[in-house]
């Protein structure tokens, strides 16, 4: 398969992907991003800039990994500790529309490991933002969520920050609709050593069909 890992740039995040990266590539897929030759500049900066890339503006860079999600088969989340990140999320969304309208090849998206908070709504979908709220600061199984809605809450820029607990629970519930979607169309996968044994099966199913029509 055609790959295209998103992930965080920064450190730790950085080194996360890379190690994805490298795992798919002993499997035998072709990673179109990012490539062995991406270097960082300063990845402790708000937007990762990669050697070569000195000059280029924001647009420019997302714009050329969008296009490698056009040609990729899949499409791999490296989230760590289930952390996502903004870029992500809009990479996600795109992802998603490819598949849902059926643009390009993408088939799959892949998350490392489950999607905050995925996992608690998947077993009380029609949980309410009272019983969200609720849950977040007083059950100790949502640490993670709490911990992310304080860490983005802190920003001051009026433009990712949430401003309260409703702003946070809508745009996870936009998310999670999407992941339940791409769920019910068998595109959902969380783990890489599960969408590499997909694609093998998958694969072998296709060899042995051949095989069959060729026989006949």
């Amino acid at each position: 398969m055609k790959i295209t890992v998103g992930g965080s740039f920064h450190e730790p995040g950085w080194t996360a992907v890379c190690k994805t990266v490298k795992r798919l590539k002993e499997a035998g897929h072709e990673v179109l991003a990012p490539g062995e030759e991406w270097e960082p500049i300063n990845n402790t900066d708000d937007y990762v800039r990669f050697k070569g890339e000195e000059n280029a503006s924001a647009f420019e860079l997302q714009e050329g990994f969008l296009s490698c999600i056009d040609q990729s088969d899949a499409y791999v989340i490296c989230n760590p500790n289930s952390y996502e990140g903004f870029m992500v999320s809009f990479e996600f969304g795109y992802a998603s529309a490819c598949i849902i309208q059926g643009k390009g090849p993408m088939k799959y998206i892949c998350f490392t490991e489950t999607p905050l908070g995925f996992d608690k709504f998947s077993l009380d979908e029609k949980m309410s933002l009272e019983e969200f709220k609720q849950r977040l600061y007083t059950e100790p199984s949502y640490s993670k969520e709490l911990a992310y809605y304080r860490k983005i809450r802190k920003k001051d820029d009026g433009y990712f920050g949430y401003g309260d607990e409703s702003d946070y629970y809508e745009d996870l519930l936009s998310m999670y609709g999407k992941l339940k979607l791409l769920e019910a169309r068998g595109a959902l996968i969380v783990g890489i050593d599960n969408l590499i044994e997909l694609d093998k099966n998958t694969s072998q199913s296709s060899r042995e069909q051949a095989e069959e029509e060729i026989e006949f």
